[in-house]
């Protein structure tokens, strides 16, 4: 019996009237070209495997420049940016300012709001260079900035060593002028992390 007469047949209720037409139908419809029950309205199940997603790129700082200052260590990115500040702070209140470093902080990127702000500060002995200076909210430097340093000082004046590190300066794609930090310190070994960002909400 044909494949098209075998399964009209099934389809029709039909049956053959003999055993071997009905061992020819069964046969016929098992090695079928197409099946015959509602399967014919299922989706097929996909194999593909699904994309793999791609991790980010670590950044490139291969080509990063190292700057060694009155003990403490300034990581410069291609820009020139300070990308990182590590040493142990020491205390030096005669050091004088540089205020043309100051002023020129940020280059284009400063906002009026801003002022000349120091990775370490003035009296813990920071350099004078440029690379120790960046573009720094006013509301964050007179405030949580400084409250922070304060603390830092009366460590200092009780004989206990503060050791820090700016572990993360992130910047604005192509800026001079960071929008957060992240520092990792320790007073007499016992750690702390504290992160701020760039702005005028950063009050004590």
């Amino acid at each position: 019996m044909p494949f098209e007469q075998a399964t009209q047949a099934l389809r029709h209720g039909a049956r053959p009237r003999s055993a071997v037409g009905r061992a020819i139908v069964r046969a016929t419809v098992l090695r079928g070209r197409q099946p015959i029950s509602g399967a014919l309205n299922k989706k097929p199940v996909s194999t593909a495997k699904p994309p793999v997603a791609t991790a980010p790129l670590a950044e490139d700082t291969a080509n990063w420049t190292t700057e060694v200052r009155n003990g403490y260590t300034y990581s410069l990115d291609q820009q020139q940016r300070t990308r990182r500040v590590q040493g142990t702070l020491t205390g030096n209140p005669a050091q004088k300012r540089n205020t043309t470093a100051q002023l020129a902080a940020g280059g284009a990127d400063r906002k009026t709001s801003d002022e000349g702000g120091h990775w370490i500060g003035r009296r813990f002995n920071g350099p004078k260079e440029a690379f120790n200076h960046f573009a720094q909210d006013r509301n964050f430097n007179r405030g949580k900035f400084k409250a922070l340093e304060n603390a830092w000082q009366r460590a200092l004046d009780k004989g206990q060593q503060v050791v820090l590190d700016f572990k993360e300066i992130r910047y604005p794609e192509g800026s001079l002028r960071p929008s957060e930090l992240r520092i990792d310190y320790t007073v007499d070994g016992v750690p702390y992390k504290v992160v701020f960002k760039n702005a005028a909400a950063a009050k004590p």
